[in-house]
């Protein structure tokens, strides 16, 4: 994976899409995962650069720890939720292909991809329903373990 002063260099020049498109995060992309206990992830700081935080937020899914990150699989029950962040995206088709490569989403193997980027609603706390752009992981999470809160960054906290 490239080094993420090579993705903002990408996301560099070009113009800005007209249409607003929303995106929710829900791992190491969040604004309030810190690796090694203090510093945010790298590819959170391209988010931060081309995308603008706007509320905390929710959707159905279940949660499983894949190692180092998470993965987000369909709901099997309403009360399954996910807590994540909302962001609104500069220059979209641009920074998202970029996160698509992050993610290994290949939007034209979608089989060979780790994860899937889908449309779902989310619930901002207050936005209320919003659809946004999600990562779903595309494999059956059979031997890893479920973060049964929905939190990733809860889970991870040392201690």
């Amino acid at each position: 994976m490239p080094f993420p002063d090579t993705y903002m260099a990408a996301c560099q020049g070009g113009r800005k899409s007209m249409s607003t498109e929303l995106l929710f995060v829900y791992g190491t992309l969040r604004r309030s995962y810190r690796l090694d206990g203090d510093k945010p992830h790298p590819m959170h700081r391209l988010l931060a650069h081309h995308a603008r935080f706007i509320d905390d937020g929710e959707c159905a899914g279940r949660l499983f720890n894949l190692g180092s990150y998470p993965g987000l699989v369909p709901a099997l029950s309403p009360d399954e939720r996910v807590k994540g962040e909302l962001y609104q995206l500069e220059q979209s088709s641009r920074l998202l292909a970029l996160l698509d490569e992050y993610e290994d989403y290949k939007p034209g193997a979608p089989a060979l991809s780790e994860y899937l980027r889908v449309r779902m609603t989310v619930r901002g706390a207050r936005l209320g329903l919003v659809p946004a752009w999600v990562y779903t992981y595309n494999r059956r999470p059979l031997t890893m373990e479920r973060i049964h809160s929905g939190d990733f960054c809860q889970a991870n906290v040392p201690g």
